[in-house]
Formats: C-alpha cells, sequence, structure tokens
C-alpha cells in the first residue's frame, strides 16, 4: 500500500464521527446481555446495517455482515489509522488472496489490529482483512462477531443483542 498519497478524508466521513447511542446491558435469568443499536442503510435497494464499533480506540462505523469471515477495511481506513499513529507497517502479517461476496477474487494485506470493541467487549489481536480498495466498506464478520458469544438480531427493535 502506498501511504506517500494524501488521505482524502471525505470518503470516511460516513465511517467515523457517527454519534454514539447508548449500549444497554441487561441480565435476564443470570444471563448477560448487550444490546446494540444498528442503523439501516438503504445500498443499491437492499438494507445494509450498520453497527457502532471501536478501532484502536477510534469509533467507527462498521457493516454488519454475516457472510463475511473476517474483520476488514479499506486501504482509507488502514491509511487513516496508520497516519494517527493507531497501526503501523509492523502490523502487516502476510498478504493474500480473497474472494469478495460477487465472487472476484483480490489482493488483500492481512493486518492484526491491536483491538476491536463491540458494545462492552473488547476483542483483542484481530486478524484483519484491508482490501486495496479505497471504497471497500469496513466490515464486522465472523472472525469478530463468532468472538461475542450467541447473537440475535431484533428488527423490529433495530439492535443486536449479544448473549454473554
Amino acid at each position: 500500500m502506498d501511504n506517500s498519497s494524501p488521505i482524502d478524508t471525505t470518503m470516511i466521513v460516513d465511517t467515523i464521527l457517527e454519534p454514539q447511542q447508548p449500549i444497554c446491558a441487561t441480565v435476564v435469568n443470570n444471563i448477560v446481555t448487550d444490546t446494540i443499536p444498528f442503523y439501516v442503510s438503504v445500498n443499491d435497494g437492499a438494507n445494509v446495517y450498520y453497527i457502532n464499533v471501536q478501532i484502536n480506540s477510534i469509533p467507527m462505523m462498521a457493516m454488519f455482515d454475516t457472510g463475511c469471515s473476517t474483520f476488514s477495511m479499506s486501504t482509507i481506513e488502514y491509511q487513516f489509522l496508520k497516519k494517527h499513529g493507531y497501526i503501523n507497517n509492523e502490523n502487516i502479517v502476510s498478504t493474500n488472496k480473497a474472494i469478495i461476496a460477487n465472487g472476484d477474487t483480490v489482493n488483500v494485506y492481512n493486518v492484526v489490529v491491536d483491538e476491536v470493541v463491540v458494545g462492552t467487549d473488547t476483542i483483542k489481536d484481530v486478524e484483519t482483512s484491508v482490501f486495496d480498495n479505497p471504497n471497500a466498506p469496513l466490515l464486522i464478520g465472523q472472525g469478530v462477531l463468532s468472538k461475542l458469544g450467541d447473537l440475535t438480531i431484533s428488527y423490529k427493535n433495530g439492535c443486536l443483542i449479544i448473549h454473554k
């Protein structure tokens, strides 16, 4: 990834600085849950769901994607985190190829993000795919979701419920 070009921060405004809604932790029958609100965006006629996350303490919005096997970001998010000292080239562990939703194979850099916070859960050393595409969405996939516990999606209430 070429880091010599300036970062166009207008491309990440939708990903960063979204207002944080409160997370509600509840206990029912001795089971603790986090209730995380999600935001719905219509993209080419399909509903796309986003939740608030923190990547190395930076609040961002990630597309909630149960069909994605990893946590992934674009070169824009990677360069933003790098520019502000939240990640560096030492975090790159390998290069690889990934198959994206439309079936295409693309090049990715595999990096380790120190921590990703979802609700009240902090996941350390998160393997992350960085797509060599400035328009790739920030995706939270099974690589992170599976570490949170059992999940329920409440479309009626607009929230993701994590059962601990």
